[in-house]
């Protein structure tokens, strides 16, 4: 088992897909489409342990230096805990997941808009998901959120924001997993996803 981790071999595809729309007035639309996906080259190697997805929570620490697992932010839900359905929890929430996607639909107020700062509260919907193969991905089998938040752009430290969620479906295996739940972000963008 030793040679399997000697040398780490997997190819990693990210997609993000953003657009903003004026509603009425100042109102701003926000739509987004995240996916990710961790293939390997050798099947007799099995899938890299390393550089797979955690989704749920507030993503602040935006990646887990041990395993190389990105942090996906997914308001309404604890931390890392969006894992596969039928999974073993303890070790999906540790390791993550080769695949996930996620979609977010954000109504934006702007309460301030000067160069010193930006500030504006929103109204979110969310949903997403983790798989551990391809061939159980569905993209609408999502767990879905809703909730309301507030955020201030500071040049010095880029987008600050405090939301609260609530999620909708339960995590089998993680009790209050889905119960409300309040995140604080500092969002600067550090090559991975927000």
């Amino acid at each position: 088992d030793k040679q399997r981790y000697k040398f780490t071999e997997y190819h990693k595809w990210k997609f993000e897909a953003q657009f903003f729309e004026t509603v009425v007035g100042k109102l701003v639309f926000k739509g987004q489409a995240q996916f990710g996906f961790l293939g390997q080259y050798n099947s007799a190697v099995g899938q890299s342990a390393f550089e797979r997805f955690k989704l749920g929570g507030d993503g602040m620490q935006g990646f887990d230096f041990l395993q190389g697992s990105e942090l996906i932010a997914m308001r309404g839900y604890s931390n890392n805990s969006v894992v596969p359905v039928g999974a073993n929890v303890n070790i999906a929430q540790s390791s993550g997941s080769p695949i996930f996607n996620k979609y977010v639909m954000e109504l934006r107020y702007p309460v301030i808009a000067s160069q010193q700062a930006t500030a504006f509260l929103t109204a979110f919907a969310e949903g997403g998901n983790t798989w551990n193969k391809f061939s159980d991905f569905n993209p609408f089998n999502i767990r879905r959120s809703v909730g309301i938040g507030a955020k201030i752009f500071l040049p010095i430290f880029g987008l600050l924001g405090i939301d609260y969620g609530y999620g909708f479906d339960k995590i089998p295996g993680i009790p209050d997993a889905n119960k409300g739940q309040f995140h604080f972000s500092i969002a600067q963008q550090l090559g991975g996803f927000n």
